[in-house]
């Protein structure tokens, strides 16, 4: 029989290495109660599933949102529109478009944002529209228009927008009766759930003007046109002044050249012939 060790139970006295060697397993595992690991590990996998699914569910629905923004700024037809930090106001706000080489001459409503965030399309299809939000011409920063391209009643106020080319000028004409010429730099279509906001809304801080319509393909089903025409546009550059010409004074008429008088020829006397009668 075995004796215990002083200071120690039975029970916690364990024998000795070599004794029984099976008692002593190398996995320090099988200290352990059985299967400890497959329960632990069963919640750390469902932790981590929950953690997935979180994440997934939160790309999904910023995803959604952001489909259906798209989807709304499609039905509008202008894109969601950015804040703006706009600069001091130099120029008055405008009130008329001209584009010479489409035959657009149209005064112009004022446009504000929805409530979704999209910008407004004017009521009227011959008319084109200003974002108060954007700036005067002329002023740091793009002026945007917005026209449509047609509707069910005919063409719109824009319906040959996309035939303007490098080069053309377009007219913006202003409340106080002053005007600003822009000439094109660009004309391109994009896809409406690719709508460049920043570029359209915000630009690069320099005078510009933005033309904004639809384009495209027109989707039956929805109702709606699948892209934008959009053209940009500068300030034009302004024209060098000439000087005024100095005043001449006028010539002075050259004296007329005095002719000398010359004596007249003396005409010879002709004196008529004596007249003999016949000799007898």
């Amino acid at each position: 029989m075995h004796t215990p060790r002083p200071g120690r139970s039975a029970k916690q006295d364990l024998p000795e290495r070599g004794s029984n060697p099976q008692q002593f397993p190398t996995t320090p595992l099988a200290l352990a109660p059985r299967g400890w690991w497959r329960k632990w590990g069963a919640v750390v996998a469902q932790l981590v599933a929950l953690t997935l699914i979180g994440s997934v569910s939160a790309v999904t629905i910023e995803v959604r949102q952001r489909e259906a923004a798209a989807d709304l700024a499609a039905e509008r037809g202008a894109g969601p529109s950015v804040p703006l930090r706009r600069a001091a106001v130099t120029h008055a706000a405008p009130t008329g478009v001209l584009v010479p080489r489409i035959g657009v001459r149209s005064t112009l409503t004022q446009l504000r944002k929805n409530r979704d965030g999209t910008v407004q399309v004017p009521e009227d299809e011959m008319q084109a529209g200003w974002y108060v939000g954007s700036a005067h011409p002329g002023d740091a920063g793009p002026t945007v228009v917005i026209g449509h391209v047609d509707s069910d009643d005919g063409p719109g106020v824009f319906v040959r927008l996309k035939q303007l080319r490098k080069g053309d000028v377009i007219t913006m004409q202003r409340a106080d009766r002053s005007s600003q010429d822009f000439v094109v730099t660009s004309v391109f279509s994009v896809p409406k759930r690719e709508f460049p906001t920043a570029l359209v809304y915000r630009g690069d801080g320099k005078a510009g003007l933005r033309l904004v319509t639809c384009g495209g393909r027109f989707n039956k089903g929805a109702g709606l046109y699948l892209d934008n025409t959009i053209v940009l546009a500068v300030p034009a550059p302004l024209k060098k002044a000439t000087a005024p010409r100095k005043a001449t004074a006028p010539r002075k008429a050259a004296p007329a050249k005095k002719v000398r008088a010359s004596a007249a020829p003396e005409r010879p006397v002709v004196r008529p012939a004596r007249r003999t009668s016949d000799p007898v």
